[in-house]
């Protein structure tokens, strides 16, 4: 038994030497362009690199946990945090600031590090299913190398999206798991599940729909099954309460505002949906990557494809296995759905409650990790000879595809670069969300919140150009004194012979505390404060004379129970997983 255990350990050992080992290599392809000086400067680059600053000038503010970033908005501060999870940029972001390594190179890392846990969970869950370790290979270069997970890499420099479809094959095999394996894997789901919802709530709601569909389809395998049924429900339980710290907070931002996320325009929508006799069309990343050039800006449609192998997988698969694995054919129809959402045949981008999904393109995030999940499949049954002629075929087009990053890393003059040694203020301010005069003062709008504008308020088009001018408007004239701002707190007086309103540069959100205060700071009295009805920004009454006020953003009672209940949550499970580790220990498991 020992002699067997022995084995077994070296079998496996050897197992993940080569998937790392695969899994490092088609990193370092896929991510050649990372390894030059600089950075292509993608669409989203920028808002993530704002997030990773934010971290720190809050952490420098005394915020814990964060609630605003103080160096956005002119300085004056935005909630991103309450819309986009910050749980994998807080040690990249300290380490920035403690270590002085530049931003860029932090989110460098960050690309390294998640499209290698893409790779190697491709590998190991179809050699794990499969036992044919080259279709893993295969099915991970059919990932890496399509163009939509390019187009995120260098052209959208879509990190959430980057972070959540590192998780996607690893989901894909606990639900498999459950499903079909009898385990009782409620942790690892509930994990997995969690670490999507603080990458991508999008990519979540994605997930939980392919999650709910499977379990439609594949009902009396847990509805009949008691133990199946109370993994699911242990799975959903613990999934909730470790990610009801940011899930909740969210949910109750998102509700108290009418955001501009739920007035999508129609153009843009349409604009996001690839026609169907343009499926095809963009098989070559070339396409895509214009998006990444001056010249590209204005032609946005054309960066989303999913690319020729991806599509081709969904029919190769269903001539030649379709009808053989009802599990498999659940995920290929699953694919075939996602590629009818993109390219509008099943209308959802008409249906407001669709809003959130931004673009319906968006459909092929799940569509390329079940394309490339099922092309190891299909790899997996072929015989030596077919395998390494596909694999040659497969190699040869993604290189191809990809050929454009090569070009353009070496030529360069065609493609905006951000400068490895940029400081965060120069990197947001020289940005065509700054206008046509490249830095804010001179703009009509803040990019810093435009650029995140899904997350505003909705409002009347309304000008932002007196942002840099004065922290505080009241009638269009600047009446403050002695401002303070120190973190998430606004300290300044106002003298005036009448009654006025006072309106901030400070988008509202639940949890903002208005108090008059006396010379030494000590409260006289609460001020009501709220979203001012035009403009959606923070203001409230001030009565004549001379008065003290202190705006704070102090949170709401949401967010302070979601933290305990998620602390208590995740410590009682690492107590579980330790007296688990240590029976199983015990009984030479």
């Amino acid at each position: 038994m020992i002699a067997y255990n022995v084995t077994d350990m070296n079998r496996r050992l050897r197992e993940n030497l080569m998937t790392a080992a695969a899994a490092l290599v088609l990193t370092c392809l896929c991510l050649f362009p990372v390894f030059r000086p600089g950075l292509y400067r993608s669409a989203d680059l920028l808002f993530h690199l704002s997030r990773l600053d934010g971290i720190v000038q809050a952490f420098s503010d005394g915020q814990l946990p964060i609630a605003v970033y103080p160096s956005k908005n002119f300085g004056f501060g935005y909630a991103s945090p309450l819309f986009y999870s910050d749980l994998f940029l807080i040690i990249p972001a300290l380490a920035a600031s403690k270590l002085g390594i530049p931003l860029l190179t932090v989110f460098k890392f960050l690309l390294f590090v998640f499209v290698y846990a893409a790779s190697y969970g491709m590998i190991h869950v179809v050699h794990k299913r499969t036992s044919v370790f080259p279709a893993g290979v295969l099915a991970a270069s059919v990932l890496l190398f399509c163009n939509y997970y390019q187009t995120d890499l260098f052209v959208r420099g879509a990190l959430g999206e980057i972070m959540a479809l590192a998780f996607l094959p690893l989901i894909l095999d606990e639900i498999c798991s459950f499903l079909f394996d009898g385990k009782d894997n409620w942790l690892r789901l509930a994990l997995l599940y969690c670490a999507v919802i603080n990458s991508h709530i999008i990519s979540f709601l994605f997930d939980v729909l392919i999650f709910a569909v499977l379990l439609a389809v594949f009902a009396r395998k847990w509805i009949m099954d008691r133990g199946r049924r109370f993994t699911l429900y242990k799975a959903v339980s613990a999934g909730f309460l470790l990610s009801c710290v940011f899930l909740l907070p969210f949910l109750q931002q998102y509700a108290a505002q009418d955001l501009a996320v739920r007035h999508m325009d129609p153009y843009l929508m349409s604009r996001s949906v690839v026609p169907l006799r343009h499926l095809l069309d963009d098989i070559c990343l070339q396409f895509s990557f214009r998006f990444g050039s001056t010249a590209g800006l204005k032609a946005m449609d054309l960066y989303k494809n999913a690319g020729l192998i991806v599509l081709l997988v969904i029919p190769v698969y269903f001539l030649l296995y379709g009808g053989k694995n009802r599990w498999l054919d659940s995920l290929a129809l699953i694919t075939v759905f996602c590629v009818l959402c993109s390219t509008g045949l099943i209308p959802l981008q008409k249906l407001h409650v669709f809003d959130f999904i931004q673009f319906p393109s968006r459909f092929y995030m799940p569509l390329i990790v079940i394309s490339s999940f099922l092309a190891g499949y299909c790899f997996s049954r072929m015989n030596r000879k077919m395998l390494c002629i596909c694999g040659v075929l497969t190699a040869a087009y993604s290189l191809w595809n990809v050929s454009y990053l090569f070009l353009a890393a070496a030529k360069g003059s065609d493609i905006l670069i951000i400068d490895e040694q940029s400081q965060a203020k120069e990197m947001f301010e020289d940005w065509i969300y700054a206008g046509e005069g490249a830095y804010p003062e001179y703009s009509t709008h803040n990019w810093e919140e435009v650029h995140g504008g899904e997350y505003l308020p909705w409002t009347n088009d309304f000008n932002y150009s007196w942002y840099p001018k004065a922290p505080v408007i009241a009638a269009e004239e600047y009446v403050i004194e002695d401002f303070q701002r120190s973190g998430t707190e606004f300290i300044f007086a106002v003298d005036r012979e009448e009654s006025m309103q006072i309106i901030l540069p400070l988008s509202w959100y639940p949890g903002y505390t208005c108090f008059e205060v006396d010379e030494n700071g000590r409260r006289i009295a609460e001020i009501p404060v709220g979203a001012q009805q035009y403009t959606q920004l923070v203001y409230f009454s001030s009565l004549p004379g001379r008065h003290i006020y202190r705006i704070h953003y102090d949170g709401t009672t949401v967010q302070k129970v979601s933290l305990a209940v998620s602390s208590l949550t995740a410590l009682a499970l690492a107590a579980y997983a330790v007296r688990n580790r240590i029976l199983n220990r015990r009984k030479g498991l």
